[in-house]
């Protein structure tokens, strides 16, 4: 393929720079350029890199084909780290013939060239973008081709039962069909273990939008601090202070988090806090997760009751505030109790955070939102096979050829052009 060159280390100033090369003719093409060749591949050789735009003492690295991260011919020039340079020396290689390389072209070559699949090209970029040593960890076991054995040892589970149910249709005197529905409740157990660690995975790579609601005065905003670790949100013992939400970024033990602070909820003649209670309620109605505040030193009022109401249950965790006051006589009967002033019983809202949002133990892959959307349909065809078996064999054979499509295409089968744009088009250029 023709030759491609990218920048591969962030744009700024540096100690080194790194620039990558792949494609026909890589060496020949830098060698032109360097006061000495390349003897010995896979060797960091000290060259002078001389052409009319620049001229600096770099280290260069040649890769032979097969033996290099696309497949291809490849070369690496470690420049000084000024950008100048690093933006001379590459227009010096495209004025020689070179293409400059999109986003994510040298991993897509080698997913072309068989060097990884396409589990294993997605995790690069995850791996890279990585926001905890829980991803680290899933991404390079992802990159090691372990999220590709489960999927294709899956896929041969499929494949077989399929069989075995074909067999079951031709020779129903020989074949239960009892262990074809044993064989395929074994299938649905794996994948939805696949799709959970999906689930935390994302959970761990995009974070959450956490929103602290409840009555005006209960000290959500003492508790946005609180759990930030700032004095973000003012505080003040007047009701109605917040008019406007107030939000800041921070990490709850192990999942990143968008903590909001919102208007107290109240009924009010004020046109202003009207707006806030509004706006509150939105952000409550897209929130991942509520904390629903109250002041445990006067108790779970009817008031508190009123304003619950107005939120998904199954997304809210109750706390009771102020606890240092002492408490009142009625109490939520799930709440969990803090004094956000002094700091204490936090780490057990982080706790119940981790749990309502099922992070009980880091995942042990990478799967991407593509992966997951595949794995999901294969769990349906599944549920379906099962429904259908003993009914319509012939229905429940086609579940499971469509079970076999769907693994088929996550790792290396019917990939489409405009899949493999889509998934390609987020990396980073060098990559």
């Amino acid at each position: 393929m023709e030759p491609i060159v990218a920048l591969a280390t962030p744009w700024g100033v540096g100690a080194l720079h790194v620039i990558r090369i792949s494609g026909d003719a890589s060496k020949n093409t830098v060698e032109a350029f360097l006061n000495k060749p390349l003897q010995k591949p896979r060797h960091a050789s000290l060259r002078y890199f001389s052409s009319e735009k620049v001229e600096d003492q770099v280290v260069a690295i040649w890769y032979s084909e097969p033996h290099s991260y696309t497949g291809e011919e490849m070369v690496e020039i470690m420049c000084h780290g000024n950008p100048a340079i690093a933006e001379l020396i590459i227009e010096t290689l495209l004025d020689a013939g070179m293409k400059p390389a999109q986003p994510g072209e040298f991993t897509f070559r080698a997913f072309l060239n068989g060097k990884m699949d396409l589990t294993q090209a997605e995790a690069v970029n995850d791996l890279i973008l990585a926001r905890s040593t829980e991803l680290l960890k899933a991404g390079e076991n992802t990159l090691k081709g372990k999220l590709s054995d489960r999927i294709a040892s899956l896929r041969n589970k499929v494949l077989n039962v399929l069989a075995f149910l074909q067999a079951a249709m031709d020779f129903p005197e020989d074949v239960e069909e009892s262990s074809i529905e044993e064989q395929l409740r074994e299938i649905l157990v794996e994948t939805e273990d696949l799709i959970e660690s999906a689930k935390t995975a994302e959970i761990l790579r995009k974070g959450i939008s956490l929103v602290i609601a409840g009555r005006p005065n209960v000290g959500k905003s003492s508790l946005m601090n609180a759990l930030v670790g700032m004095e973000r949100s003012i505080v003040s013992q007047i009701p109605g202070t917040t008019r406007d939400y107030i939000e800041q970024y921070t990490v709850l033990g192990k999942i990143p988090v968008n903590v909001v602070d919102t208007a107290g909820l109240r009924h009010t003649d004020d046109p202003i806090e009207q707006e806030g209670v509004k706006l509150a309620l939105r952000r409550i109605e897209e929130a991942d997760l509520v904390i629903f505040l109250y002041d445990a030193s006067t108790g779970w009022t009817d008031e508190d009751k009123q304003m619950f109401n107005l939120i998904q249950e199954e997304k809210t965790i109750v706390v009771g505030n102020k606890i240092d006051k002492g408490k009142g006589t009625e109490q939520h009967p799930k709440a969990y109790f803090v004094s956000a002033k002094e700091k204490t019983g936090i780490d057990r809202i982080i706790e119940a955070i981790h749990q309502l949002m099922n992070i009980t133990e880091p995942p042990k892959l990478l799967v991407s939102q593509r992966q997951m959307g595949l794995l999901e349909k294969t769990l349906g065809d599944v549920h379906d096979a099962l429904e259908h078996l003993g009914v319509y064999a012939e229905v429940a054979a086609d579940d499971l050829f469509s079970a076999l499509r769907n693994l088929t295409t996550l790792i290396d089968g019917d990939v489409e052009e405009d899949l493999l744009s889509t998934v390609f088009s987020n990396f980073c250029i060098g990559k």
